[in-house]
């Protein structure tokens, strides 16, 4: 994962809800070896639907 993977995700992802499915992220996990910290983000109201948009993250190590 990088800045510019990132980019091209956001900008491929539509804002939907289909069936009652929801786009997730997830930062960490029992089954992950690293976790993903999100700095700054915004939440954004568009449309009727809330998202949320990551401007700063961090690849961590776990402890």
């Amino acid at each position: 994962m990088n800045h510019d993977l990132l980019a091209a995700q956001s900008e491929a992802m539509g804002i939907s809800i289909i069936h009652g499915e929801f786009h997730t992220f997830v930062t960490d996990g029992p089954l992950f070896k690293n976790r993903i910290r999100i700095g700054e983000s915004e939440k954004i109201l568009e449309d009727g639907y809330w998202r949320l948009d990551i401007l700063d993250y961090a690849v961590e190590q776990k402890k």
